[in-house]
């Protein structure tokens, strides 16, 4: 069977920043579809995520609702100035 791949790369000058974004999106890493396979690794100030789905459509949803997540994450790290 094949899979679609994507990796999305996030930088920011702060480590701990990283880590709070990561953190934020474990939730939904973890309780994801067994059709769409999610997972962030951290390597020095980068969150790479790479999703891995069976169809466009569910790739499309994927990396949606990650970066809805990923966005509000971050809005709220600015908010409280990290």
């Amino acid at each position: 069977m094949s899979y679609i791949s994507i990796i999305i790369s996030f930088t920011l000058k702060d480590k701990n920043a990283v880590a709070s974004l990561s953190n934020a999106l474990l939730p939904d890493n973890l309780t994801s579809p067994e059709y769409v396979r999610v997972k962030s690794t951290i390597t020095d100030n980068r969150l790479v995520i790479s999703i891995n789905c069976r169809n466009t459509e569910s790739a499309m949803h994927a990396v949606n609702d990650l970066l809805r997540c990923l966005k509000a994450a971050y809005d709220s790290l600015t908010k409280i100035k990290y």
